[in-house]
């Protein structure tokens, strides 16, 4: 019962991320009211484990399994839903910037099982977003490194210098983060071009 308990908390400590969760883009709004839903349906279900009326430590109690099952039950549909969350706010990115945000703001929770596995798939999109980003990037500085453009209050040299850092950073920051993707996503076709 230890390990139930335990999984309880971390299953607490995830899902308190949504309560203060606030996405933004083209259906920021739908995604963030819908996460609010799931959390909503999440204290219920921690509600019923709360409200039980004897202690769950308590060895000599058989009723905790069917409790305990029934939880996990309503946690693997919330996983669901919040799988669909996350996909639809990948899906409606329109950087590999903003796909980041959104992935980063449900941090934590990803690791679950069920929204790893339905976020796999997302992962090679975002990855392929960003080859295709990083393409842009080089063509970009490839065709205006000779004459960059330059912000109208800098002078030549730090204007180009900052020019150049910027193109860095679109390259540096992605990549840094793709870096971390499950080792499944990295053997993917897309991945090893980028």
């Amino acid at each position: 019962r230890c390990h139930d308990v335990l999984d309880l908390a971390q299953t607490m400590m995830q899902y308190n991320r949504l309560n203060e969760l606030e996405m933004g883009g083209p259906r920021g709004r739908t995604l963030s009211t819908s996460a609010m839903q799931i959390y909503s349906d999440f204290l219920q279900a921690i509600d019923e484990v709360r409200n039980l009326d004897y202690d769950i430590l308590d060895l000599s109690h058989r009723n905790f399994d069917s409790s305990w099952f029934k939880f996990r039950k309503q946690a693997k549909l919330l996983d669901q839903r919040l799988a669909a969350v996350v996909c639809e706010g990948v899906n409606t990115a329109t950087t590999t910037g903003s796909a980041f945000k959104i992935l980063d703001s449900f941090e934590g929770l990803l690791d679950r099982p069920i929204l790893a596995a339905a976020l796999e798939e997302k992962y090679v999109e975002v990855v392929a977003m960003y080859a295709f980003d990083l393409k842009k990037a080089i063509h970009e500085f490839a065709s205006l490194r000779e004459n960059p453009p330059i912000g109208k209050n800098l002078p030549p040299v730090a204007g180009s210098l900052q020019w150049a850092n910027g193109i860095e950073s679109r390259a540096k920051i992605p990549m840094d983060k793709i870096k971390r993707f499950d080792r499944k996503v990295m053997e993917r076709p897309v991945a090893p071009e980028v």
